[in-house]
């Protein structure tokens, strides 16, 4: 979790170390790219993270840390979930889903904002929670 200063932000939220796969023109030109290209050479930074931001294809890393962070914040905030990546992204284990959606469901004083290029598996992963 980290501070932030977007101004319709207070904190953002991003438990999955990953690396994001263009999906359209709109990603031309993406900040989190450029950003995990620096975090997947980093030598502070353990090799399964490193991994997970140098591959698209690689699984993301769910940190459990990073995980529990709403967990340990009891002012109300407005939380963007998962910016340094998609949330839905095809590589996204169901399981990390549950997971990370659990969190959110176990702090109802935060509000959740989840950007995503990827509405139809948003569609169908919260059909299945849901219903």
């Amino acid at each position: 979790m980290n501070k932030t200063g977007i101004e319709y932000l207070d904190y953002t939220w991003n438990p999955l170390a990953m690396r994001c796969a263009p999906v359209s023109e709109g990603c031309e030109h993406c900040w989190h790219l450029r950003m995990a290209n620096r975090l997947s050479y980093n030598p502070v930074i353990d090799e399964a993270r490193r991994a997970a931001f140098a591959d698209s294809h690689y699984s993301p890393y769910l940190d459990e840390k990073e995980l529990e962070s709403p967990l340990h914040v009891r002012k109300p905030g407005m939380w963007g979930v998962q910016f340094m990546g998609d949330l839905f992204h095809e590589e996204v284990q169901e399981e990390s889903l549950w997971e990370i959606f659990a969190t959110m469901a176990e702090t109802p004083q935060h509000t959740f904002i989840i950007l995503t290029k990827r509405p139809e598996r948003m569609c169908k992963i919260l059909n299945d929670i849901m219903f």
